[in-house]
């Protein structure tokens, strides 16, 4: 198979796979479009923090990676849900202790892409693509203000979301293309450390204020502040359209996130909620399908193949589990073409299935964890799963605690919400 790897995108799956490859004993070159971050960080954009998993990590830990990412991340071992009253209640993830990991996204992409270098990997940076000649395999880009050309012999796209490879594919009539927004977009909030550097929110554990439409997280990092994430609809009575001014700012989380004001009641509420306010930006939320993956010597990966919302926290640990399964496969096939094609039928079920367990989890979060209705159809489910004898698997526990495929997943989920449905007929 050619050993001449191109890569688009030093994000943190462009980086693991090139990682992976140069280990495997390809020669490997990354373009990307941002300067060069491996010393100083420069935000462009918004993100979500991550919150690593058990798929995550065994893809890390393939490559021996698992030891230099853990200083940076954070254990959450269950949800601490937050009424509207204030009070607050914790719901752990397992009966094993268990835990997702919180770590930023700008963290983890140095440590990767830094790795890379150390590793051998040829990192071009502030290298805008403009065009991809998928018959010709060449790549025009911009480099310093000056057109530049780059043919390459195998080419992957880890490029996110609007990747640039799969308007490629659509516009040659190679792929179809389907992109689902939700009516719900997010910002994002930072909550400082109190003045003695500690914690206002309990560490250990994703923070959620449920509303009727609308919620708050809070994830903890490791400077002692939280990146909180406000997701609204786009229009309506509680809505990004209706935050008009940091007063009414204010009174809405002061209504609403009762609890989370109380934690910053010693700064200037003006201030803070002003602020808010002036960087009221929101990013919209969706989940992109695209097949097929692959072209010939070309494949798309990670976001670039199937974007989904974050509400389950898989949207990095399933690239990386894309990267370790990719590498599984390389040993199979002497030729890329096959390769890819493999890796696509094998993947694409999978990404489709936590797609949708994603927008579900959503739903549960920003309503169904705080109604007592849900809570005790989840408490029945937990009950009929101890005494299945191993029939039914819990789906949360399964997605974040296992490798078990996500299609697997979710078509155990249905069948235990079936059986759920005739039991309750029955009675």
């Amino acid at each position: 198979m050619k050993k001449n790897i191109t890569i688009i995108g030093a994000g943190p799956v462009g980086s693991l796979l090139s990682i992976y490859l140069i280990k495997a004993g390809y020669n490997v070159q990354i373009f990307e479009k941002r300067p060069n971050f491996t010393s100083h960080f420069v935000a462009q954009g918004r993100s979500i923090n991550i919150a690593l998993s058990t798929r995550g990590w065994n893809a890390l830990e393939f490559v021996n990676l698992k030891n230099i990412v853990s200083p940076h991340a954070l254990p959450m071992y269950g949800r601490m849900i937050h009424d509207i009253g204030g009070a607050a209640n914790f719901q752990p993830y397992s009966t094993n202790h268990d835990a997702i990991f919180a770590i930023s996204r700008n963290n983890i992409n140095q440590i990767l892409v830094n790795e890379a270098i150390n590793n051998g990997v040829n990192v071009h940076f502030d290298c805008k693509i403009n065009d991809i000649n998928i018959h010709d395999n060449i790549i025009k880009y911009e480099y310093e203000g000056s057109p530049k050309y780059h043919p390459y012999e195998v080419l992957f796209c880890a490029d996110g979301a609007h990747s640039l490879l799969a308007q490629k594919f659509v516009q040659h009539h190679i792929s179809n293309y389907d992109i689902q927004y939700l009516t719900h977009s997010y910002i994002e909030i930072s909550l400082p450390p109190n003045n003695d550097g500690s914690y206002r929110l309990r560490p250990d554990a994703l923070h959620i204020w449920p509303g009727d439409n609308f919620m708050l997280i809070a994830l903890p990092n490791t400077d002692y502040s939280f990146t909180c994430t406000l997701f609204m609809p786009n229009e309506g009575v509680h809505s990004f359209h209706n935050l008009e001014s940091g007063t009414y700012i204010y009174h809405f989380f002061s209504t609403f996130f009762k609890d989370f004001v109380s934690a910053v009641s010693d700064i200037d509420q003006n201030v803070f909620f002003q602020n808010i306010f002036s960087q009221l930006k929101f990013s919209q939320l969706h989940t992109s399908y695209i097949y097929p993956w692959c072209c010939g010597n070309t494949l798309l990966i990670g976001d670039s193949a199937h974007t989904i919302t974050p509400f389950y926290g898989q949207g990095m640990n399933c690239g990386f589990e894309d990267v370790y399964q990719l590498y599984l496969l390389l040993e199979k096939y002497n030729n890329w073409y096959d390769l890819f094609q493999s890796f696509q039928n094998l993947r694409k079920p999978n990404t489709d299935a936590i797609a949708k367990m994603a927008i579900d989890n959503f739903h549960e979060m920003k309503f169904g964890v705080a109604d007592m209705s849900y809570q005790k159809h989840q408490a029945l489910k937990k009950q009929i799963i101890m005494e299945s004898n191993g029939i039914f698997i819990p789906k949360y526990e399964s997605v974040s605690f296992s490798n078990i495929p996500y299609v697997e997943i979710y078509e155990n989920d249905k069948q235990l919400e079936n059986y759920i449905k005739m039991i309750q007929r029955q009675t």
